[in-house]
């Protein structure tokens, strides 16, 4: 049974003077920029366990509207160019996941009424980014939102909603060695989603669980659970929330804990967290909102970091927050950082963790957006956690 707990929140400022919680900002490092772009989604390549991935790579719909993929390596002390390839066509929208150390997926809407499904390798031998096989490419119309997620170094899930009938669908895909995506299975929900840029998320919660956020035909949050397998994909259960204009999602993988990042129907962002079984069934478990914003996007470190960034108003200026642990009585936002750059378009991805220091680990996220010019740009930040330190 689902069951809802609302938790009052403290401001933050009232949490961090009380000494219940240290303030930890968000603290920008360094980053790049490319040319027009009018759809943008970022991605690291998988990060060793307890490590940092070595490479960045940000999916868009180019200046001749052809799905471009452009990768940076990290250096951990610049973005160093790696190159950037495109498929040729036209496309509308993008998504992007990483596969397994030197490798990227992305999604996208091709003009030819199709889902695109594409597999690159960066830098190693090729020294650049190189479209491994050709892409594989479901039937479907143009739409607004597309959303992929990476289940293990082998097997992926695309979601997107066919406006013509307003259909959510989710697709599985397996990719071996060669790169060439192979299509396994797919299930549609019938006449429940909104279709539109910034309506549609998708998260992976285990190996074969996937949990989608979309803005259902009444114009509220829905989220719905799917069972994904090598034959099947297999709907699992659903819960509707309030009224929202734009939907992110993001999960702690193998927990079942995961994070819905909204804007909800007073403009303000609201932050909703979700404890799903093993099985895929959807508990609401705490609420958390905080100021006006214009858009949102929302990532779920490995070790438990929540970490949004928005689009603040008025202007559409950049922000980066982080949240404390949901379960705690000092919930709220911990840390931030706010530009003064404003942006039409936000993307974000987790990086990994550097080293412990003076019981402090780094942590290290990637956003890529876009500028009121129209141009890409790609930041990476870090932020420090508390670590519980050795026995003595």
């Amino acid at each position: 049974m689902n069951t809802r707990k609302l938790l009052k929140i403290v401001p933050a400022a009232l949490v961090l003077a009380s000494g219940a919680v240290r303030a930890q900002n968000l603290s920008p490092l360094y980053g790049s920029s490319a040319g027009a772009v009018s759809d943008v989604a970022v991605a690291t390549t998988v990060p060793p366990p307890g490590g940092r991935a070595s490479d960045v790579a940000a999916a868009v719909v180019n200046g001749s509207g052809e799905l471009e993929l452009i990768a940076w390596q990290d250096t951990t002390s610049k973005l160093e160019h790696l190159g950037s390839a495109s498929a040729a066509g036209t496309t509308s929208s993008v998504a992007i996941t990483g596969l397994d150390s030197s490798r990227v997926v992305t999604a996208s809407y091709s003009g030819d009424f199709t889902v695109a499904v594409n597999t690159w390798k960066l830098g190693g031998s090729d020294a650049g980014v190189v479209r491994q096989g050709s892409e594989t490419q479901q039937p479907a119309f143009i739409g607004g939102s597309i959303g992929i997620a990476r289940l293990s170094s082998t097997r992926v899930a695309v979601s997107f909603v066919d406006p013509s009938s307003a259909n959510l669908f989710v697709y599985a895909y397996d990719i071996g060695a060669s790169g060439v995506p192979t299509y396994l299975a797919a299930w549609g929900v019938s006449g429940i989603a909104k279709s539109g840029v910034g309506l549609l998320g998708i998260t992976p919660v285990s190996s074969d669980l996937v949990m989608t956020a979309i803005r259902d035909l009444g114009g509220n949050l829905k989220v719905a659970t799917f069972k994904v397998t090598g034959s099947s994909v297999l709907p699992v259960d659903t819960y509707t929330a309030g009224p929202v204009s734009k939907v992110a999602i993001g999960a702690a993988f193998g927990t079942g804990s995961v994070m819905t990042a909204c804007v909800d129907g007073s403009g303000d962002l609201e932050n909703i967290y979700w404890s799903i079984s093993a099985a895929g069934h959807i508990t609401r478990d705490q609420t958390v909102t905080a100021g006006h914003v214009a858009d949102t996007a929302a990532v779920w470190s490995d070790n438990g970091l929540r970490v949004t960034a928005v689009r603040g108003e008025p202007g559409g200026h950049l922000a980066l927050e982080r949240w404390q642990d949901p379960f705690l009585e000092s919930n709220g936002k911990i840390g931030e950082f706010d530009s003064s750059s404003p942006t039409t378009m936000v993307s974000l991805a987790a990086e990994g963790v550097g080293p412990v220091k003076d019981f402090e680990q780094e942590n290290y996220f990637v956003t890529a957006a876009r500028s009121t010019a129209g141009d890409l740009e790609v930041e990476v930040f870090k932020t420090e956690q508390g670590v519980t330190p050795p026995p003595p």
